[in-house]
């Protein structure tokens, strides 16, 4: 912020009282999810690629109940006041917000969904945002072991250490078509505005569609314009 205070001739104060305005005004340009699924179609791509990714956060504001330890989740049940630490992931034991992007076999981020908790699970938040609208149309999904049982056109790589020839051949397949999704969500996490979120958590949807808009401009020059 001191950086784009200084690069526009503004206060820093200023760019801070103007930032959610700004984000606000770019993430509302990030396509849409059926605005996507139907550019897929029309240029018979037929595959699309999702992988989940937490974001860091500050540790949500909790307050200790006796009996519980650090580790427990304190829900409403134990006092209508307290809130539950939904946002910790159990899975890489921090706080953070799970975001589920969409790409294409390229890499290229095409839509991310509004944030969860990190304690949703990955199945559950694709669910929640992504899979009824992909059912109603011919695409098809390939995505990592989390997903598996998701729906019919959910295609992830088969479980085990000792798998057949054919199934060893399938998991070579969907990771080779995966491989670059990985580093688009890396790419993602570059910017710096991604590496630790300290607003309210649920900015990490404004924040990570502002850099989708971002990152279809550095692909596309025009693709504002259309």
């Amino acid at each position: 912020m001191h950086r784009l205070a200084r690069d526009s001739n503004i206060s820093q104060a200023t760019a801070y009282r103007y930032l959610h305005e700004a984000l606000d005004v770019i993430s509302s340009r990030a396509p849409g999810l059926q605005h996507v699924l139907a550019d897929q179609e029309a240029a018979n791509e037929l595959i699309l690629c999702l992988d989940g990714t937490l974001i860091h956060t500050d540790a949500v504001a909790t307050r200790k109940i006796i009996g519980h330890t650090d580790q427990d989740d304190i829900t409403d049940d134990d006092d209508p006041g307290y809130r539950t630490i939904g946002w910790f992931s159990g899975k890489h034991w921090c706080f953070g917000g799970n975001l589920q992007v969409l790409s294409n076999r390229d890499g290229r981020p095409l839509y991310i969904a509004p944030v969860e908790p990190g304690a949703t699970h990955d199945s559950t938040a694709a669910e929640k945002h992504i899979f009824a609208a992909v059912w109603a149309t011919g695409l098809w999904i390939f995505a990592d072991k989390g997903y598996q049982g998701a729906g019919p056109r959910v295609k992830t790589p088969p479980k085990g250490n000792r798998l057949n020839p054919g199934d060893e051949t399938i998991r070579e397949i969907i990771t080779d078509i995966r491989a670059p999704t990985e580093g688009g969500n890396a790419a993602l996490k570059h910017y710096k505005a991604l590496k630790h979120v300290s607003l309210c958590p649920m900015a990490i949807t404004k924040i990570t569609r502002s850099v989708l808009v971002l990152i279809s401009l550095h692909y596309d020059p025009d693709w504002r314009s259309r």
